[in-house]
């Protein structure tokens, strides 16, 4: 597709990015070409559905409709934009933290005979530093350059003392820093190891983590959780690490950025699930559900839209713990939130989902008519659905012209990989058993069930059980 790669960025944008985007264009500091701009506007229109976006030649006849079509001259237009559009998120992400715009602004005049001006941008950087709610590791390092930039200001002044104190800020802040800095690092690396191999040697020295509590540094609660996420991540199998640690989490809420306090429940998260969830401890269900509802109330993933993963993570844990009421709001209050094309087929698709689990089957044959089966997920998923509606509808007919109808679907597909393929195919073969089985034989049911519950790669495992059970 042409110009995939900046439209794919230009859809990350939110509409008042894409607003600000166009008047950054339009200043002559940062872009004189007024093409690009007249690209943009054209462009712009197509970033979420991209159906109706001209050809090439159509789109330069747009743009610069006085001049032969140079499919050079295009392409270098398309990365000269995409460019700017970079270089917008790298200004807008500046311009957003003021703490890192004063500091760069101390750094631009880091010179001694402007240490007045030094001297006020550190006023104002120490007021904001004492105002702000929100802590992140690089907190510590704002802090290490003020000192630092303290002493520009103290270069010349005979006061020793003053200066050594400010020497003594330095040295404690970059502590700070390389110690939130390396425990954070150390957590995400032990975190990759869970589930999958890396060649990476990067672990801590035996006892690093008792030495930085014993010299006081958990008094800095962010250094106090990365030390637990990673105690808990090196020895997982310990539960009250991990409660401990949810707990430390949950009570300073307050005290942490976003991307902070969303980094710190993605590692609660993925060991939950990691090592509990995904072992069939089932306990574990309520507190991952209820930790990702709380990461979308509190606006924390959307960036700009909400991950389907995540949506769909939610409402599959939701169906599993009967949370119906729950699960049908959280739909038609977050669907709209998803990526425009992939709005309508997730909330028909989810609502499917909870009807069958609340057992409403008409409604479920009526809502999987209008699922699009593009997405080889939603196709598969929709399939399985089919056929515990008709099981449940006593639909044996339906039921039958169904399965034979899926396997061919599994067999032609090129998006199923052979894996899968063999799994759906296990799944459909089980199902024929079931429908053909005598309630009566209880030697057949018997090994029908025991076949069952020994071949590892089934979808819908437990819905075959239960229902072999049930006969």
């Amino acid at each position: 597709m042409f110009a995939k790669k900046l439209l794919d960025l230009l859809d990350s944008f939110s509409l008042r990015e894409l607003d600000r985007f166009e008047r950054f264009l339009q200043s002559p500091y940062f872009n004189e070409n007024a093409s690009l701009t007249a690209l943009y506007r054209l462009l712009r229109g197509y970033v979420s559905d991209r159906s109706g976006l001209p050809d090439k030649a159509g789109i330069w006849q747009k743009v610069r409709p006085s001049e032969p079509y140079s499919d050079v001259r295009l392409r270098k237009m398309v990365s000269d934009l995409l460019a700017l559009a970079l270089e917008f998120k790298a200004m807008e992400r500046f311009r957003s933290d003021e703490r890192l715009f004063l500091i760069m602004q101390m750094e631009a005049i880091a010179r001694p005979a402007l240490k007045t001006h030094i001297a006020s941008i550190r006023r104002k950087l120490e007021a904001l530093l004492h105002t702000i709610p929100d802590v992140d590791g690089f907190y510590y390092r704002h802090r290490y350059q003020v000192a630092l930039h303290r002493l520009i200001e103290l270069e010349k002044d005979r006061k020793k003392l003053t200066r050594l104190q400010a020497m003594g800020d330095a040295d404690a802040y970059l502590d700070l820093f390389y110690y939130a800095r390396k425990l954070g690092i150390a957590a995400e690396v032990q975190a990759y190891r869970a589930f999958m191999r890396i060649d990476s040697d990067i672990r801590l020295p035996d006892g690093f983590v008792e030495t930085i509590q014993a010299g006081g540094y958990f008094d800095q609660v962010i250094i106090e959780v990365y030390a637990r996420i990673y105690a808990l991540l090196l020895h997982p199998e310990d539960d009250s690490r991990f409660f401990e640690l949810l707990q430390l989490i949950e009570s300073h809420e307050d005290d942490f950025s976003d991307d902070l306090l969303l980094d710190f429940y993605s590692h609660v998260l993925n060991y939950a699930i990691s090592y509990k969830v995904n072992t069939g401890d089932t306990s574990y269900h309520s507190i991952v559900f209820n930790i990702s509802k709380r990461l979308v109330e509190k606006e924390l993933v959307f960036n700009p839209y909400l991950d389907p993963g995540l949506y769909a993570n939610i409402i599959a844990m939701g169906l599993q713990l009967e949370a119906f009421d729950y699960v049908e709001q959280f739909i038609d209050r977050y669907s709209d939130r998803l990526p425009p094309d992939k709005r309508e087929n997730a909330r028909t698709y989810n609502l499917a989902r909870l009807y069958y689990n609340k057992k409403d089957y008409g409604r479920v044959l009526e809502l999987l008519q209008d699922v699009s089966l593009k997405n080889i997920s939603y196709a598969l998923g929709a399939k399985i659905i089919l056929v515990g509606t008709f099981y449940a509808l006593e639909e044996f007919r339906a039921l039958e012209s169904h399965l034979n109808s899926f396997r061919i679907f599994v067999l032609r597909s090129k998006l199923i990989s052979q894996k899968n393929k063999q799994a759906y195919l296990n799944f459909l073969r089980f199902t024929k058993r079931l429908i053909y089985l005598s309630p009566y034989d209880e030697a057949a049911k018997a090994k029908l069930l025991k076949k069952v519950e020994s071949t590892e790669n089934i979808p819908a495992r437990q819905w075959l059980i239960e229902r072999i059970r049930e006969l």
